[in-house]
């Protein structure tokens, strides 16, 4: 057994609070749809050249745009890929 086992109880421990959660799971949130939003770019960056995947390209513009709006990064909607 380890000398400081058992030394800090969980009560000890500082407890978050909603706020601190919320924070948390607020941030997550932003960088799954960053990732997305690169995940996305990467895909129609691959797609421009191949005429068979025109109607999924434009799905992926349309989400894109979306999640970029929800970030409030709306302005580069427009710029973030070719077209």
């Amino acid at each position: 057994m380890h000398p400081w086992t058992g030394l800090v109880s969980p009560s000890v421990e500082p407890a978050r609070t909603a706020a601190e959660d919320l924070l948390v799971d607020s941030a997550i949130g932003r960088l799954e749809k960053l990732r997305r939003v690169f995940e996305l770019e990467e895909w129609i960056r691959g797609a421009a050249e191949v005429p068979l995947l025109a109607a999924s390209c434009a799905r992926w513009r349309t989400e894109r745009a979306q999640l970029l709006g929800e970030l409030h990064l709306d302005a580069f909607a427009a710029d973030a890929a070719p077209g």
